[in-house]
């Protein structure tokens, strides 16, 4: 393996250590490119080039970064919950979230050799920010690590529609925190983000307002909830399941 590799496939897990069976922490999405780290046989200790995120990745997943790969360019991202490609004889999904290293001409585009046609997919709003992006993925199953459609979790969920918007945000809730301005909630509303503490005030979750008082968020399900300067109000459960941290705009 180079120094270097990138995602060909769907999207590959990223673990905490070099064994199938270890927690998967993020997932490399395709097109994602990365820095190996450290090599210990059939596993690779991986620097996500995107997002600076590290973590173990098979080594049979992923491919060799190709020696033109446009590293300096602007990637074009994928912004509708999944698009298929045909590509040598096969159909490939391809998440949110995807990145091309070039521009789609015809309907297609050139990675690593191969051209790629797209087949299906590619539905997307034409505006509405943030909340448009996310409502796309209304329903879809919480998986920790999880980055697309198939299994997603609240920070991966932030990271992509932000991706989608050309926001290039951290991978983890604990990093995004980090990044807009803060705003009070008295004065927050459509596509702010909010962060959520625990009782020591670690962050611990993060989601997108949809207006003044609902948040669509992962819990269990990208789903949407009622908001306030409290936190979030689940009506089922008849309580606060979050407690409000910080709001910011970006």
């Amino acid at each position: 393996m180079k120094s270097a590799g990138i995602s060909l496939s769907s999207c590959v897990p990223m673990r905490v250590e070099p064994s199938e069976k270890s927690e998967m922490v993020s997932q490399l999405l395709f097109g994602e490119y990365f820095i190996v780290i450290e090599n210990a046989g059939n596993w690779l200790h991986i620097r996500s080039g995107i997002d600076g995120y590290q973590g173990w990745v098979s080594a049979n997943t992923v491919s060799d970064l190709p020696d033109d790969f446009p590293l300096a360019s602007t990637p074009h991202v994928i912004c509708s919950p999944y698009a298929i490609c045909a590509v040598a004889g096969k159909h490939i999904h391809l998440p949110g979230g995807s990145l091309l290293p070039s521009a789609i001409e015809h309907s297609s585009f050139q990675l690593a050799g191969e051209k790629y046609t797209f087949v299906g997919g590619m539905t997307q709003p034409e505006s509405g920010g943030l909340v448009a992006f996310a409502l796309q993925y209304l329903g879809a199953p919480y998986l920790w690590g999880g980055k697309t459609i198939f299994g997603i979790d609240c920070s991966g969920l932030v990271q992509i529609i932000c991706r989608m918007a050309g926001y290039w945000l951290p991978r983890d809730a604990s990093q995004q925190v980090q990044t807009g301005r803060e705003i009070p909630s008295d004065m927050a509303g459509t596509n702010d983000i909010a962060f959520f503490c625990n009782d020591d005030g670690k962050i611990v979750h993060t989601g997108v307002l949809c207006d003044a008082n609902s948040i669509i968020h992962v819990s269990g399900c990208v789903r949407i909830d009622r908001f306030d300067g409290q936190g979030i109000f689940n009506d089922a459960e008849n309580r606060y399941t979050h407690r409000l941290h910080s709001i910011k705009r970006i």
